[in-house]
């Protein structure tokens, strides 16, 4: 199988940066991003991910607006990490209807890219295994 020649970085990732619940799951988050910023790592994230930073800052770990914003503007900045938009959406309810995942998470499969299998979807959620996606966890980017 060819490798894929970019990388969409999911919530998760920059939230274990953030949130630093498990030493492990933020010094691998942490290198990838490093990796992203020297230019090592061809990577981007989508603005539904963007999205789903503020909602679960804000509704899940109680983090203050403020918190939530400056997190977001640093992931804009980080130098090697472009942003991306847009998805396929009547492929992404076939995605949602048909695999037990998050609608956010069919919304990121159904990216064309992704769909083709050209950009990996790196993330710990586990439920990118259902989908027919390139899934790969940060820890084996580094």
């Amino acid at each position: 199988m060819k490798s894929p020649t970019r990388y969409l970085i999911d919530t998760n990732v920059f939230l274990r940066v953030f949130i630093r619940e498990n030493e492990q799951a933020y010094q691998d988050c942490y290198q990838l991003l490093a990796k992203i910023k020297r230019g090592d790592l061809e990577a981007c994230v989508h603005e539904l991910v963007l999205v789903e930073i503020i909602w679960t800052l804000q509704s899940v770990y109680d983090q203050p607006k403020s918190a939530a914003i400056q997190l977001v503007e640093s992931i804009l900045n980080l130098h090697g990490l472009d942003v991306v938009a847009g998805f396929d959406l009547r492929r992404s309810l076939r995605l949602y209807q048909k695999f037990s995942v998050k609608y956010i998470d069919a919304c990121l499969a159904a990216i064309d890219q992704i769909q083709q299998k050209k950009w990996a979807i790196v993330s710990y959620d586990a439920d990118f295994k259902k989908l027919p996606v390139l899934w790969v966890k940060p820890g084996d980017l580094i």
